[in-house]
C-alpha cells in the first residue's frame, strides 16, 4: 500500500511517528477503496499492526518450543525402547525384538517429522524477530539462546 502525500508518493511503513503533528490529511489509494486518513488514523493502524506481528510471533514461538518438547520427549521414549530392545536381542527374544523395533521405528518417523516442523517453524521465527527487531518492538539481545535449550 502506498500513500499519496501533497505529489510525493512514500511506502506506508516508511512514516515515521516523531515528525511534526502538523501533517496534512494524507490520502490512501488502494485498487478497492479511496480514504483520507488523518495523522491519529495512521498511528492507531500502525499500532494494530505492531500487535498483530507480535501475537503472531507469540503464537509461532509458542508452537517452535512445543515441539521442541516433544521432540525431546520421543528422544527419551526412543532410548527406553532402545533399552528394551537390546535386552530383548542378547536374551534371544525375537518375537519381542520385532515389536520393539517397529515401536523404534515409528517413534523415529514421528521425531523426524517434528524436527522438520521445528525448523520451519525456526525459520520462520528468525523471519518474523527480524523485522520485529526492524519496526524497534524488540530488541536484538531479547530472546538469548539459553531460554531455547531448556
Amino acid at each position: 500500500m502506498y500513500i499519496r502525500v501533497s505529489d510525493t508518493v512514500v511506502q506506508y511503513q516508511s512514516l515515521s511517528l516523531s515528525d511534526p503533528p502538523r501533517l496534512p490529511n494524507i490520502h490512501i489509494y488502494s485498487a478497492s477503496k479511496s480514504a483520507t486518513y488523518t495523522r491519529p488514523k495512521i498511528q492507531a493502524k500502525i499500532a494494530m499492526e505492531n500487535d498483530h506481528m507480535m501475537n503472531a510471533f507469540r503464537q509461532l514461538d509458542s508452537k517452535f518450543r512445543r515441539s521442541c518438547h516433544h521432540i525431546r520427549m520421543l528422544n527419551r521414549r526412543i532410548e527406553e525402547v532402545q533399552v528394551r530392545y537390546d535386552r530383548a536381542f542378547s536374551a534371544g527374544r525375537r518375537s519381542f525384538r520385532y515389536s520393539h523395533r517397529l515401536k523404534l521405528a515409528t517413534y523415529e518417523g514421528m521425531r523426524n517429522m517434528y524436527y522438520e516442523y521445528a525448523c520451519r517453524h525456526a525459520d520462520q521465527l528468525e523471519k518474523m524477530q527480524d523485522d520485529l527487531i526492524q519496526r524497534g518492538l524488540i530488541s536484538s539481545d531479547s530472546g538469548s539462546e539459553s531460554d531455547m535449550e531448556s
